[in-house]
């Protein structure tokens, strides 16, 4: 069981019995903050930015395209652990 409360400050304080639990309040909290920001970066990460910003996002869309950065992530994740992406996956 997680148990998420707030001080008088409003700072998120996380009480969970796994690490998967206290990832996934983190992702929580962080989404009720700042849900503008987690959305950019979901639209970034799929090359759909332009869908929110009409201004900026097509330069970051063309910049993830031609640096090729999904097929360099790709490569990347064979280096790590299970446990790890596990810990990602419960973030997302």
């Amino acid at each position: 069981m997680t148990k998420i409360y707030r001080d008088n400050f409003g700072v998120p304080h996380i009480e969970a019995n796994k690490y998967s639990e206290a990832v996934y309040s983190i992702a929580y909290v962080h989404c009720e903050d700042d849900f503008y920001t987690i959305q950019q970066w979901l639209l970034a990460s799929r090359k759909q930015s332009g869908h929110i910003d009409d201004w900026d996002a097509p330069y970051i869309d063309f910049i993830c395209e031609f640096l090729e950065i999904e097929k360099y992530a790709n490569c990347l994740k064979k280096n790590i652990s299970e446990e790890y992406l596990d810990l990602i996956q419960s973030y997302c």
